[in-house]
């Protein structure tokens, strides 16, 4: 019947596609891949990331072994920051003097 011709060819259709993919996988297996001026860029800027992160590390340990000595300036922090916790302390304790603070016989 004309239903089943239909059918049949549509199979052998289906079945000549699948066999060009295949063969066209067969063929692709056979590509040789060569340099390109793309590849060759991703690569040179893969050195470039790689050398930047080892003289990145190189660095951090070399600054290990740095030793930090007393300065002029740390001396300057620390009078500073002294100075600064003895104004809040005083902050402090005038608050606390201050709520003791009668108003009664002030007023009188």
């Amino acid at each position: 019947t004309v239903e089943t011709n239909e059918l049949k060819a549509l199979a052998a259709r289906d079945k000549a596609e699948k066999e060009t993919e295949r063969q066209t996988v067969k063929d692709n297996q056979n590509v040789v891949v060569t340099e390109t001026v793309e590849t060759n860029e991703l690569k040179e800027l893969h050195k470039r990331d790689q050398a930047e992160k080892e003289t990145e590390r190189q660095t951090k340990a070399h600054l290990k072994d740095v030793n930090i000595s007393e300065s002029v300036e740390g001396q300057v922090r620390k009078e500073q920051h002294k100075m600064e916790k003895d104004w809040k302390e005083t902050g402090k304790q005038q608050k606390a003097e201050n709520t003791n603070f009668d108003m009664a016989p002030a007023l009188f």
